[in-house]
């Protein structure tokens, strides 16, 4: 069995387009990961400045779906403490591929058994010159979806994780419809309506540059290309994302990730030792919403129970007194079992 989280979905991955990069870039070969059914696919590089490239590059990934640009050139990176921005330049030295499957049983939701095939592959990037640290990449392609998270391997120039920022991108190709749960900090009760708006719009109020925080999942929409839904899994040891679109212009429609500081030392996001692994940032992709609520993909991502006897786990019915106020039949408020029965 494997932990829910939010919502799964179906995701696509790639194929980096060297003409995004922008004029005076250059580029290293990409490395490709594609779905098992050639449907998705991921492409990985680090784009320098012309003449630079032996000082490293900044790490990219793309996303493709049925051979439509979904994602451009978005960036991957990791702010730590008192060190320059880890993946701004770097060298891809190594890509390991392989494929896995996952099988398991839901003791309750959408589906008993789950048979999952993908694609995977893990890059090791380098930083060529200055304190030359590593920085790992494993991504993993689904017919219904990609997802991908950082590794910190051991190493000397990273004595202790201080993580204040992860820069991922999500440069949707076009201005994407979103439904959005908007939250006005990273404190509140995670309740709020879904709003939709173009992409573009959560960067731009009126005409003047505004910030929206926006909460996990987000629903995605880009005509004639696919239906996405961002979200996360595997949290365990790691703190929320959120995302923002920090353009702040009409024309902008790309997102970037925030994660939510630490209660004890706000100055961080994370706090602790190597190794050390981010969350799976998930990406569902399909041609209509449908599939997205089909999709098991979070429940792929997330590890095996820890809880060896689940005999004793049933569906069953939740009572909520706050729908009436706590009051019983004779209109009295009651904290009672026959309170919450009525």
């Amino acid at each position: 069995m494997h932990w829910p989280l939010k919502t799964s979905f179906v995701v696509v991955v790639a194929v980096f387009v060297a003409l995004s990069c922008g004029e005076g870039l250059a580029q290293s070969e990409p490395v490709t990961l594609s779905s098992p059914d050639q449907q998705l696919v991921m492409q990985f590089t680090t784009v320098a400045e012309k003449g630079a490239a032996d000082i490293g590059g900044k790490l990219v990934y793309s996303v493709t779906f049925h051979g439509k640009p979904l994602l451009d050139s978005s960036a991957l990176a990791l702010e730590l403490a008192d060190q320059p921005v880890l993946g701004s330049k770097v060298q891809i030295v190594e890509s390991t591929p392989g494929k896995g499957d996952d099988d398991y049983t839901l003791i309750a939701g959408k589906a008993s058994t789950i048979h999952d095939e993908y694609n995977k592959i893990e890059l090791r990037a380098v930083e060529p010159s200055g304190l030359k640290r590593t920085l790992l990449i494993e991504a993993r392609a689904y017919n219904n979806g990609i997802a991908f998270r950082y590794l910190l391997p051991e190493q000397d120039a990273i004595k202790q994780l201080r993580l204040k920022q992860e820069d991922t991108e999500f440069r949707i190709s076009t201005d994407a419809t979103t439904w959005a749960l908007e939250l006005p900090n990273y404190r509140s009760s995670y309740e709020s309506e879904y709003v939709k708006l173009p992409t573009s719009a959560l960067s731009n109020q009126g005409g003047v540059a505004s910030r929206f925080l926006i909460g996990l999942p987000l629903l995605m929409h880009e005509p004639g290309v696919a239906w996405m839904s961002l979200t996360e899994a595997d949290l365990e040891g790691n703190t929320s994302m959120y995302v923002t679109n920090p353009s702040g212009s009409w024309q902008g429609h790309w997102l970037v990730s925030e994660l939510s500081p630490s209660v004890d030392h706000p100055e961080y996001a994370v706090e602790g030792t190597l190794p050390h692994h981010s969350a799976w940032r998930v990406l569902a992709i399909a041609d209509d919403p449908g599939r997205l609520v089909e999709s098991t993909l979070q429940y792929d991502l997330n590890p095996p129970s820890r809880v060896q006897d689940t005999s004793w786990i049933h569906p069953g019915k939740a009572s909520w007194n706050w729908w009436s106020n706590d009051l019983d039949a004779s209109g009295k408020p009651a904290f009672t079992t026959a309170n919450m029965e009525h």
